[in-house]
């Protein structure tokens, strides 16, 4: 069986100190993204990234990539509660 997601690519931000990688996906013709995020003393390159639920659909790259960093950032902001 074949993965129903294709890879567009990749963008790497930074929020509170922990690591940030959106990959931006299509599934079934809409935009969507996988969100990994890594603790400020983790190393993305040693380290598995925790992943961060998200199931949002959207009309572009872009806005999908805009809502999964949000969803990102406010995933850092509650885990540092």
């Amino acid at each position: 069986m074949t993965d129903p997601n294709v890879i567009l690519g990749k963008s790497e931000h930074v929020h509170r100190g922990w690591k940030i990688r959106i990959t931006d996906t299509v599934v079934e013709a809409k935009f969507s993204a996988r969100i990994e995020v890594w603790k400020p003393e983790h190393d993305p390159r040693s380290h598995n990234g925790i992943g961060v639920g998200f199931l949002k659909r959207a009309t572009s790259p872009v806005g999908a990539r805009d809502a999964a960093l949000e969803a990102a950032k406010k995933w850092i902001d509650e885990e540092m509660v």
